[in-house]
């Protein structure tokens, strides 16, 4: 019994540690709800997990690259700086169901006749002219800033993965093994 045992512990060691990081990444997928306002199905499907093998016995639970590429800085906080020119606010624009800006939303804005980009009064964004009253009577009617362009923004800490990731692991190690364990007992070959 323990030779049967001792022979399946690179299947239990694996199959134990790929369980646990499945965990890790399903408690992190169901947290983003609560962490961010409407993440987008993109950001969900970001968190990833690299099982463990017989072979490899090491799993991981990750953010792939170009999530991680906006996300790092919800997990440490910080002061973002533009890519390009400025960080796109959006104020009064309409948004889509994430709360973000549709795609060339900033390029079909520019190219309308009531829209112009600039500064005003030292705010510098994309700013909506209003319509003219008709005749001379009415009074004038401020522009409205649709997209707001900021040259940085500040992030606290609020993603919390990391601490999120280890509770998780800690808490469904021994019981991952356990299960494993009893498992690999089931199906070894005799």
């Amino acid at each position: 019994m323990l030779g049967d045992a001792v022979k399946q512990l690179p299947f239990v060691t694996a199959l134990a540690l790929t369980t646990v990081v499945k965990r890790a990444q399903l408690a992190e997928q169901a947290a983003l709800p609560s962490v961010f306002d409407k993440p987008t199905p993109f950001t969900a499907r970001g968190i990833a997990v690299q099982p463990a093998t017989k072979a490899e016995p090491t799993a991981a639970v990750f953010v792939r690259p170009i999530q991680a590429g906006y996300l790092a800085i919800e997990e440490t906080g910080g002061v973002r700086k533009p890519a390009k020119r400025a960080i796109v606010m959006p104020v009064g624009a309409a948004k889509n169901v994430y709360g973000n800006l549709p795609r060339n939303a900033l390029s079909r804005m520019k190219g309308r006749k009531d829209v112009l980009v600039g500064q005003i009064g030292g705010v510098g964004g994309i700013w909506q002219r209003p319509a003219r009253p008709k005749g001379r009577q009415g009074a004038r009617v401020a522009p409205k800033l649709l997209i707001g362009f900021e040259d940085q923004t500040k992030y606290e800490p609020r993603f919390g993965f990391r601490a999120r990731a280890v509770q998780v692991i800690k808490a469904n190690l021994a019981p991952a093994f356990r299960e494993a364990v009893t498992k690999a007992l089931a199906t070894a070959r005799r």
